[in-house]
């Protein structure tokens, strides 16, 4: 009798959470006047589309959610998008003004939400990168941050472009010796893997290879392609279609290929470990002044990290996850558009011309003047050029394309530009003033004046209203 309620009751559950639910979001939504990717089935919501898209997969694929919101929308995708791949509903945002607006005033009710944390926490465990936004969060990210300073940062990329420069060399007396052929993603693979070693552990040797299970065999692989493979099997497994419905599922690893992946996920945190505890033995025969500006002294010598091994190796597994294959694809993707692009390219090397203070050959620059010309000071003040090849690769080539999805704590307005406090003194008042230069309510309430996009009923640019001169005169 017991077990009959349960499943009566666990039925009901289902129905209202998966049907009721459903519907009721597809209609609230729409009165909010936000675009549905289409009318959502009881249980799968518009899962059947998705899959219909995946079906069309190829080379030139870009994002999945992406490709997916291009086939609904015929490639004009709204701004404000409710993507029913997910039964309840989930807000996809493209207007920037309201991504700022989430980042600055309505930066406190947005959070990460729970189900990523508990899929990844076997991995990351308690890293800032999906823990709850709470008081220890603040903590850690405080002190995390130290690893950041300019003085830090700049101790590290020394080594990193003097390994850099030594990677060079090697090129240049392999091309000399007529290896003419260059796999430009294993080169750059493992250029990164050195400079995140150096960042992280403060070694650019190679380190041991390590165990990696994939269809009951095991290889043993250098840490890039091990971080590869890994990091290609948690991102299936966080898009695995079946996990949509069954969030009861996500802190557990469901099948043989799963049951491997955590093993490999194990593999990994035994390897930092054994690297913290190495470490530590090594630290204890150094002088203070002799204790390398790495990422893992920095968490030996924090107070809050010191004596908890599981949190050194939860922020030490989210830094190669995170810095890996996301620096590697950028590096990958400017190289190919230098290539691509002879008048980039060609501006590029007059802007090396000009730092040099000559036309060098690579075989000309010493290991010290390639580090000096390459100083973090010299980076943001003389090389302008390659920071703007750089900031437009991530424009048009970003190695992550979309966010992590967010959660609101409390109930704000989505689209409260033109209520926003601080743009707008009493905002929910009829001030017609508010549009007369002359009008102290013309002003914000520190005195300042409004920012432009803070008022824009007719949208603007190339996708203005057609018809504003008119809607405004005949009002």
């Amino acid at each position: 009798m017991i077990i009959q309620i349960a499943l009566i009751l666990l039925t009901l559950y289902f129905i209202y959470d998966r049907v009721f639910l459903v519907y009721y979001n597809y209609w609230y939504y729409q009165k909010q006047g936000f675009k549905p990717t289409g009318l959502p089935w009881p249980f799968l919501g518009d899962i059947l589309t998705f899959l219909k898209v995946l079906k069309k997969q190829d080379e030139y694929w870009e994002d999945t959610h992406y490709e997916y919101l291009r086939h609904v929308f015929n490639d004009d995708i709204p701004q404000y998008v409710i993507d029913f791949r997910f039964p309840k509903g989930i807000l996809v945002i493209t207007d920037p003004d309201f991504v700022f607006e989430s980042y600055t005033t309505k930066n406190k009710y947005f959070e990460k939400i729970p189900r990523s944390y508990n899929m990844s926490k076997k991995i990351l465990g308690e890293s800032v990168l999906f823990a709850p936004a709470d008081e220890i969060y603040t903590l850690k990210r405080k002190h995390l941050s130290s690893a950041f300073y300019k003085d830090k940062m700049q101790s590290q990329l020394n080594q990193i472009m003097s390994t850099t420069f030594d990677m060079v060399q090697e090129t240049i007396q392999q091309i000399n010796q007529g290896e003419v052929e260059l796999d430009l993603n294993q080169y750059i693979g493992k250029l990164i893997l050195k400079s995140i070693q150096i960042c992280i552990f403060g070694l650019n040797e190679q380190l041991e290879l390590l165990p990696f299970k994939q269809n009951g065999k095991i290889d043993h692989l250098s840490q890039g392609v091990f971080m590869n493979r890994l990091s290609a099997g948690l991102l299936e497994r966080s898009n695995n279609i079946f996990r949509i419905n069954f969030e009861f599922l996500d802190s557990y690893f469901v099948g043989r290929v799963e049951k491997e992946l955590e093993e490999n996920t194990m593999t990994l945190r035994r390897f930092i470990s054994d690297m913290i505890n190495l470490r530590r033995e090594k630290n204890k025969a150094l002088k203070p002044e002799e204790i390398h500006h790495d990422f893992l002294n920095l968490l030996l010598q924090d107070d809050l990290f010191k004596d908890n091994e599981s949190l050194m190796v939860d922020e030490c597994c989210t830094f190669m996850l995170a810095a890996t294959q996301t620096t590697s694809t950028a590096l990958s993707n400017l190289l190919f558009y230098l290539t691509k692009h002879d008048v980039i390219r060609a501006n590029l090397r007059n802007e090396i011309k000009e730092v040099f203070g000559k036309e060098p050959t690579i075989s000309q620059i010493s290991k010290e003047e390639w580090l000096e010309k390459l100083s973090l000071d010299k980076i943001s003040s003389q090389w302008n050029y390659l920071n703007l090849a750089a900031q437009e690769n991530l424009r048009i080539e970003p190695p992550i394309r979309r966010s992590s999805p967010m959660i609101i704590t409390e109930d704000i307005e989505i689209l409260g530009l033109q209520r926003n406090a601080n743009e707008w003194p009493e905002p929910l008042q009829f001030i017609p003033e508010r549009f007369d230069p002359s009008s102290k309510h013309f002003l914000t309430a520190e005195g300042k004046k409004r920012k432009p996009a803070s008022f824009c009923p007719f949208l603007g640019g190339r996708r203005i209203c057609i018809g504003k001169t008119f809607a405004e005169n005949i009002t």
